[in-house]
């Protein structure tokens, strides 16, 4: 079940407890009339991150409102790239483009897009955890912070966090896709909401998976793991996408008779 990249790109044991979300057709997909108005936004996100107010990036982690408000930021970006509106505000907040509509920018020079949470994903394989073993022990980790980094990895797996925040929207949104198709009022609007809910949904089992790594070591650990991936530094990647033929892909899917058979299948299989 695939869509469409909004989103800057980034980089069978139960996760993190998290609670089932429906598709909501009240929750629409933020517009940004403007690119005076997105750069409002981006703005806003950078002063929460790197201002004298930085929220420090461990707390960050933690903090839901922050994780949204970037996530709506990145939404309307992408929005505004996939749609090749002009954006000259972007290069003076650190994102190159490259004169085909895509645009790339530093990690290191803009780690508002590259947070903590994300980095920590890649603790998710359990082969990088054993790679960045002795890199860890260099910079102060003990043998048992190694020891309960593995066993939350071990036993919480982010990819079975991230299907089960898509099971129940898929589903639910597949239902109303129906209901509204009878109607003919199945439009763009419904299919941007579906696909901005799955991406909101998806972001924030990631982010309760990353919080609670945390969570499952000491406070000295940490900031080690902290400190290591602030100087970790790469290039991120923004470019346009099709979203027209990405919305009849997903509407056809949705349509499909048989489509809550399909996903509980998918979903069980580990496929989704």
């Amino acid at each position: 079940m695939s869509f469409p990249r909004y989103l800057l790109v980034m980089l069978l044991v139960a996760g993190p407890a998290a609670q089932a979300v429906e598709f909501d057709e009240k929750l629409k997909a933020p517009r940004a009339a403007s690119s005076a108005e997105l750069k409002q936004k981006l703005d806003g996100v950078a002063a929460r991150v790197t201002g004298p107010n930085a929220v420090n990036p461990i707390d960050a982690v933690r903090d839901r409102a922050l994780a949204r408000e970037r996530f709506d930021a990145r939404w309307l970006l992408g929005a505004l790239v996939d749609a090749r509106a002009p954006l000259p505000e972007l290069e003076a907040m650190g994102f190159k483009p490259r004169g085909d509509g895509s645009y790339t920018f530093s990690t290191r020079d803009n780690p508002e897009w590259r947070p903590l949470a994300e980095n920590l994903l890649v603790l998710a394989d359990p082969a990088v955890v054993t790679g960045l073993e002795g890199t860890f022990i260099a910079r102060g980790f003990r043998p048992e912070d190694n020891a309960a980094l593995k066993r939350y990895v071990g036993d919480h797996s982010l990819k079975r966090a991230r299907d089960e925040s898509q099971l129940a929207l898929i589903i639910s949104a597949s239902k109303m896709a129906k209901k509204l198709q009878k109607l003919k009022r199945l439009d763009d609007n419904f299919m941007a909401a579906y696909f901005y809910q799955k991406g909101l949904a998806l972001a924030e089992a990631e982010q309760q998976w990353a919080a609670s790594l945390l969570d499952a070591l000491e406070p000295r650990a940490q900031r080690i793991l902290q400190s290591y991936f602030s100087e970790v530094a790469s290039e991120g990647y923004i470019a346009p996408t099709s979203t027209a033929d990405a919305y009849k892909y997903e509407r056809e899917l949705l349509l499909r008779p048989d489509f809550e058979q399909q996903a509980k299948t998918a979903f069980k299989e580990g496929r989704l």
